[in-house]
């Protein structure tokens, strides 16, 4: 990770996640809101120490953040849960954090570890997946904070519809629904599978439904720089989806 932790076009008083080589994952970001980078890092840096010693693992001297010698011998090799797993969190939930350090390490992984980066593979693959030249959307990160990404409904359900057609049951297992801990629980009392959106003024949701004749829909709304209050827009969007649910 050769840049800054802050996506382009992140909010500076919204509490993001930090994107860093060692990073912390957290439920919450509400201690970094207001911060700066290196004082994130800092923050993060400490964080890991109290956790080392907490695994009995004692710790003297400083991080570093630097190219890791050739040289250079691992001692230990942790692997996470399965790639699917993460995902399925992180649509339920709608993390940020994981969302974002994919998009980054795709960077890392095909590139040299920039923001640049990550953007030029996504183009690539949204073009030969979805036929999408880069002219006609703009995507600067993995988790949608920043404000200049710019993706109309369509390409959204272009997108969405690709994931059903060659993973259908799994990604409806992935996406959110009302009858667990997740972005739409409660939120309706039908079969709905959804990712939503929320920045301060703009919202969104992507959701495939089954309706009361028991046929599947996929759609997209997203509403921009509205005046009113959020609760009233999510409303709004629930408006629209009960009527397809009852019509159709």
């Amino acid at each position: 990770m050769t840049e800054e932790g802050f996506g382009r076009g992140w909010m500076w008083d919204d509490p993001q996640p930090q994107i860093a080589s060692i990073n912390i994952w957290m439920s919450s970001h509400e201690s970094l809101k207001y911060k700066t980078n290196g004082e994130i890092k800092d923050y993060l840096n400490f964080l890991t120490t109290v956790y080392l010693q907490e695994l009995g693992v004692s710790f003297l001297g400083a991080i570093e953040y630097d190219v890791v010698p050739f040289s250079a011998s691992s001692i230990y090799t942790h692997y996470s849960v399965p790639l699917k797993e993460i995902i399925k969190t992180m649509l339920e939930t709608s993390d940020n954090q994981i969302a974002e350090q994919l998009f980054r390490n795709l960077g890392a992984i095909y590139g040299k570890g920039t923001i640049s980066d990550s953007e030029k593979y996504f183009k690539q693959k949204i073009d030969e997946i979805l036929g999408y030249k880069p002219s006609q959307y703009v995507l600067k990160d993995g988790c949608g904070l920043s404000k200049y990404n710019l993706l109309s409904p369509k390409m959204i359900n272009d997108a969405v519809l690709y994931l059903y057609k060659n993973y259908s049951s799994s990604l409806l297992d992935w996406l959110a629904a009302p009858n667990e801990e997740s972005t739409i629980n409660n939120r309706f009392n039908f079969e709905i599978y959804a990712k939503t959106g929320t920045l301060y003024y703009d919202s969104a949701i992507s959701a495939i439904i089954r309706t009361k004749k028991g046929n599947l829909y996929l759609l997209t709304l997203i509403e921009n720089n509205f005046s009113s209050s959020r609760q009233s827009v999510k409303e709004f969007e629930n408006t629209i989806i009960n009527m397809i649910y009852s019509a159709l």
